[in-house]
């Protein structure tokens, strides 16, 4: 196992809103889509996703909406885009060279 392998990355999604739209990278590489509650997160460990990336869409949005996608490396904030609005969306990704850790 890589020393990398241990790398813990945390996706997570805040909003005023009560429901988000949500769209990620799956574990297998893929995208997943499911209407969620919010807060929302996903949790792995480096290596289990190519490259981490989610997008999220208020659900039945109000005007002033907010919403906050952020990604975390090892509890560390790497990227945070916030959106407003009745129809807010916001995304976070990061491809892996961008993460702090070394590509095989």
């Amino acid at each position: 196992m890589s020393e990398d392998a241990g790398h813990q990355i945390l996706v997570r999604v805040r909003g005023s809103g009560e429901k988000a739209m949500i769209t990620y990278t799956n574990v297998h590489g893929g995208q997943s889509s499911e209407v969620v509650s919010l807060p929302w997160s996903l949790k792995y460990r480096y290596g289990e996703l190519a490259a981490p990336y989610v997008y999220a869409e208020v659900v039945n949005g109000k005007a002033g909406s907010k919403l906050e996608c952020s990604l975390y490396e090892d509890g560390k904030l790497i990227s945070s885009h916030t959106g407003s609005g009745a129809r807010a969306n916001v995304y976070c990704s990061r491809e892996p060279s961008q993460l702090n850790i070394r590509m095989p």
